[in-house]
């Protein structure tokens, strides 16, 4: 069955508001868009191009299906090529693959080379193809995982830095537009297969809801507007306590068991702290202890009893030392600082990183201070705002770097265990094949 014009412009359109009036991102933003030849990211990358926006296409190559993904790696070639866009190809090397599941290694493995790109290239956003059918078969398997309410609003359509601009446009839909504006596409023929959770869920569960069930879809958009109420409740019930971060204890002790465990848990989502399965029973075992004893999360999470109150403890990072350098001073040598080493070199071979133009002037690595701000493309942008963009918890935010040239920022650095390493560059520092300095981040 054929779109109509008014339908084709309709997804358009709907992706466009998405885009630039909910992620408010620049009508000429550069963008990272991964794509992986499937019908979802191609018309994803049809839309994005004819929106203007300057994206950075990513593509990785897991090497999984022998001809057919190389088959894919060649779609994604010619098509950027032709339209002139910006592609990278990423490598799955098997080596990297541990125990576990697959899936969601490889799932990890693409998420930590888009926000490479985005770093290296000083792009926005990220933007993905999940489409409206995913949202549905996320937020199922998340139930049936046994999630928290809080974590029921599936795939939203903006979590920055990725967005979603197809997340309300159902996978027919998507193909209908691909048949109707002459977009090409392969299909993984392994999607076909119920060998995997979501595979199964999609070919074989989701088929006899349809039957069983026909409105089911309107049931679970319900269930997305329950958990939104449950972290609205909860987040209601704390309001009297601040930032939650002392709650008295006769309050506590006065709710139910289940809310109380669930107060706990927001509170540490609210921070971005850590969350373990234990973690309620671990804190509201304080109620009943004596005043002054202690629980420690981890090195730098902790929770204690005084006389009335829980109260949550958050260790401060000492900032970072200041070191200054030029490019003279690594010609013959490679710098240690606190997060891995910098050097000159000509190709990155360990760890993570990034790298900046060797420039004449004085280098500065120092802690991150109010006022800071990176030029980004068409603007600039305050240090704070980014770290608030990567969901930095204010207990981290000193240990966040700044790179000046001569007193002007030429790059932020962020890194801790446990969460995601994150950089971004100023854009006219952008390595151009010349010799560089090479910034290598260890895990």
């Amino acid at each position: 069955m054929h779109m109509s014009k008014l339908e084709s412009m309709l997804i358009q359109a709907e992706c466009r508001r998405i885009l630039f009036a909910e992620a408010e991102i620049s009508a000429n933003a550069a963008v990272v868009a991964g794509v992986s030849g499937g019908v979802d990211s191609m018309t994803l990358l049809h839309i994005l191009s004819s929106a203007g926006l300057r994206v950075h296409v990513v593509h990785v190559n897991y090497h999984k299906r022998g001809d057919s993904s190389n088959a894919d790696e060649q779609l994604v070639r010619k098509v950027c090529a032709d339209a002139q866009i910006n592609l990278e190809v990423v490598h799955w090397d098997p080596k990297m693959q541990a125990l576990g599941n697959f899936q969601d290694q490889a799932r990890q493995f693409r998420r930590d080379q888009y926000q490479r790109v985005m770093h290296e290239t000083g792009c926005e956003a990220i933007i993905l193809g999940h489409n409206q059918n995913d949202v549905y078969e996320t937020l199922i398997m998340r139930v049936l995982r046994g999630a928290a309410p809080s974590n029921w609003n599936a795939l939203p359509a903006v979590e920055i830095p990725y967005i979603r601009p197809l997340v309300t446009t159902s996978r027919e839909q998507i193909e209908r537009y691909a048949h109707d504006n002459g977009i090409v596409w392969r299909e993984d023929e392994s999607n076909k297969t119920s060998i995997y959770a979501r595979n199964f869920l999609r070919h074989e569960l989701l088929p006899e809801i349809d039957r069983l069930y026909p409105g089911w879809k309107t049931n679970v958009d319900r269930i997305k507007m329950y958990g939104d109420v449950y972290r609205l409740s909860l987040d209601q019930l704390l309001e009297p306590f601040g930032d939650g971060s002392k709650i008295p204890v006769d309050w506590l002790r006065s709710l139910d068991a289940t809310l109380s465990k669930a107060i706990i848990h927001r509170i540490h989502e609210r921070k971005g702290l850590p969350i373990r399965q234990t973690l309620p029973e671990t804190v509201l075992a304080l109620i009943d202890s004596q005043p002054g004893k202690m629980v420690e999360l981890d090195d730098l999470v902790a929770w204690h009893r005084d006389y009335a109150h829980v109260v949550l403890d958050m260790k401060q990072h000492v900032g970072i030392d200041t070191f200054q350098f030029t490019a003279t001073d690594i010609n013959e040598r490679a710098i240690d600082f606190e997060y891995g080493n910098i050097a000159l070199f000509s190709d990155l071979d360990e760890g993570i990183g990034f790298a900046i133009c060797e420039k004449p002037g004085t280098y500065t690595m120092r802690q991150a201070e109010a006022g800071d701000k990176l030029r980004t493309e068409g603007g600039s942008k305050a240090v704070s705002d980014l770290m608030n963009e990567w969901g930095v918890p204010r207990r981290l935010k000193p240990r966040a770097c700044v790179l000046t040239l001569d007193g002007s920022v030429a790059a932020v650095i962020f890194k801790h265990h446990g969460f995601d390493t994150r950089w971004r560059i100023d854009p006219s520092h952008a390595c151009n094949n010349g010799k560089c300095i090479h910034f290598l981040i260890h895990h």
